[in-house]
């Protein structure tokens, strides 16, 4: 869970930040520690799966990361 101020930094670069610091073509080796970018709203569904679909055309890979509704962490 991050949070941010949306007045100093948007949505869609901390996306970019997000792709550019973790091998999103990699595979998970277990539910517990896949790798996944959770939104909580349409409008972030919408940007993450923009920004993973432009990161797989950029490099050519498959993203293997999750992008999934929040619904809380235990």
């Amino acid at each position: 869970q991050l949070d941010y101020d949306p007045e100093r930094i948007s949505y869609a670069r901390l996306l970019e930040v997000f792709w550019a610091n973790h091998p999103a073509g990699l595979p998970a080796w277990s539910r517990q520690y896949r790798n996944a970018v959770f939104v909580h709203d349409e409008e972030q569904a919408r940007l993450a799966r923009a920004s993973a679909e432009a990161l797989a055309k950029e490099k050519r890979i498959e993203v293997k990361t999750a992008i999934e509704p929040y619904t809380g962490f235990t």
